[in-house]
């Protein structure tokens, strides 16, 4: 149930359409956000002690957010401070290498996984909610047919009824009248 505001009142929206996407902005998207600056943040933080150990000193990265992650500004305009070794020895590349060996380390998420672990289970998070929401998207519509059939099934009218109790008044009248010419 999400809730939103009318004229300062707190008004609870527990389905439909309004609530689904109050869901969507309120729990659902926040939720996937936290995960891509999970890791985000966790990747550059990494990255940034290992880059820092070179020459330059330099972070790789600013930011913290899959929002705000970008090349650092220093990096940007000096291609120089790329520490790829501590030393900074033309063929030494000790800290490319060690950057290289975060796709199989476990540091994300409290070091339960690595960074290709952690993606794939957070694509395959996504995958699922939004099959789940195809899946309710067509059960809703049905359950719709449904009971719209339902609805014309008891107040609609039925031309073949209707046509055989018409027929069946008139031959009652033919009778009726017969009585009276007889009479």
């Amino acid at each position: 149930a999400a809730t939103i505001l009318v004229d300062g009142k707190a008004l609870g929206v527990t389905g439909g359409r309004l609530g689904s996407l109050l869901e969507l902005r309120e729990e659902t998207v926040p939720s996937l956000r936290q995960g891509l600056d999970t890791l985000a943040g966790e990747l550059a933080a990494q990255v940034n002690t290992l880059h820092r150990a070179g020459p330059s000193g330099a972070d790789f990265f600013t930011g913290a957010t899959a929002a705000t992650l970008a090349v650092s500004p220093e990096v940007q305009s000096n291609l120089a401070a790329i520490n790829v070794s501590t030393s900074g020895l033309s063929g030494d590349n000790d800290v490319a290498l060690a950057i290289a060996q975060l796709q199989t380390s476990r540091f994300i998420d409290g070091a339960s996984a690595t960074p290709g672990e952690y993606w794939s289970a957070f694509t395959t998070r996504l995958g699922g909610m939004t099959q789940e929401a195809a899946f309710q998207e067509t059960n809703a519509a049905l359950a719709g047919e449904a009971l719209t059939a339902r609805r014309e099934s008891v107040k609609g009218v039925s031309l073949d009824e209707e046509m055989a109790n018409l027929v069946q008044a008139q031959q009652a009248f033919l009778a009726a009248a017969r009585v009276f010419e007889v009479t």
